[in-house]
């Protein structure tokens, strides 16, 4: 299933659960309140959706040491240290998204589906930075490899 027809069936599903009546214009609207019973799935899904506004970052290319030029490493190092302010904000926005969804289902959700809900948003923020790990291990060994090549620099 698409990325699109997933959302599109998680936002069904809450939309089904969600109440629908509308408030008076003159009124601002209420924030909707919670289902009288969800499951794990449905905060699961609550949280996806609330991610949404979260940007995950674009990661930078790493370069070829025995291509790359002092400037592009030095660029590279630029790109990856605005890389890691990016993931950080990202997985900071992840966390805050978790904890609203938890904060506004807290009254009917079980501890059970709490858990799981905590378990997405860990497994959401440890993969941004797992990535971005791994990407920052193999700038680190071309820009070792560089630096053993050219020592003067």
């Amino acid at each position: 299933m698409g990325a699109a027809a997933l959302l599109a069936v998680i936002v069904w599903a809450l939309t089904s659960y969600l109440p629908m009546h509308r408030q008076p214009t003159s009124a601002p609207p209420a924030a909707p309140a919670p289902p009288a019973s969800l499951s794990a799935r449905d905060l699961v899904g609550a949280a996806a959706t609330a991610l949404e506004g979260c940007s995950l970052p674009t990661a930078p290319s790493v370069p070829d040491s025995t291509r790359a030029s002092l400037d592009e490493m030095k660029a590279a190092r630029t790109a990856f240290a605005a890389y890691d302010a990016a993931t950080t904000a990202y997985t900071d926005c992840v966390d805050a998204a978790v904890a609203r969804t938890a904060k506004q289902y807290a009254g009917v959700a079980s501890e059970a589906d709490l858990q799981a809900l905590n378990e997405f948003g860990t497994k959401a923020h440890n993969a941004a930075f797992d990535q971005e790990k791994s990407l920052v291990d193999q700038f680190n060994a071309q820009l070792r490899d560089y630096i053993a090549k050219h020592p003067n620099q």
